[in-house]
């Protein structure tokens, strides 16, 4: 137990270490491969522990690191688990409310054209003097 392993988790540690113990500074805490010993004599010295204390800290800081790291994987997994859910229900809602839309669209467009065709069939010459002042208005916009 008295032995220490720096790995991936050692800038968690550090920063436990800081808020822990304030008179640590980054230099205190610089880990260089293959120091780890010198780095352990460093922090003994400046926190007055001895080897096994300090080890046994370390472990602690890692320990609750590791518990904490899963932790917080464990909410941005159910976040994003519900993030997708309610993505697919707004999915769902807009899906079903364009279609209700396109709906109502074509059923106006038909109701209209079904209007414009009885209009035709009861007033032919007024329809059709209609359209031909339309279309000659438009050719004329459409000269300039």
């Amino acid at each position: 137990m008295n032995t220490f392993t720096f790995d991936c988790s050692w800038n968690r540690i550090k920063g436990k270490l800081k808020q822990k113990y304030a008179q640590l500074t980054d230099d205190d805490l610089m880990f260089v491969e293959g120091k780890g010993q010198e780095l352990l004599g460093r922090l003994q010295a400046r926190l007055g522990l001895s080897e096994a204390a300090l080890v046994g800290l370390l472990h602690e800081l890692k320990d609750s690191s590791e518990t904490l790291g899963e932790t917080v994987r464990e909410k941005v997994s159910e976040a994003a688990t519900r993030v997708g859910e309610v993505a697919a229900d707004a999915k769902a809602k807009f899906v079903e409310g364009a279609g209700d839309a396109c709906d109502e669209v074509s059923r106006r467009a038909h109701s209209l054209a079904e209007k414009a065709r009885h209009y035709v069939a009861r007033q032919p010459v007024k329809s059709l003097l209609t359209a031909l002042a339309v279309g000659f208005v438009a050719g004329m916009v459409v000269r300039r």
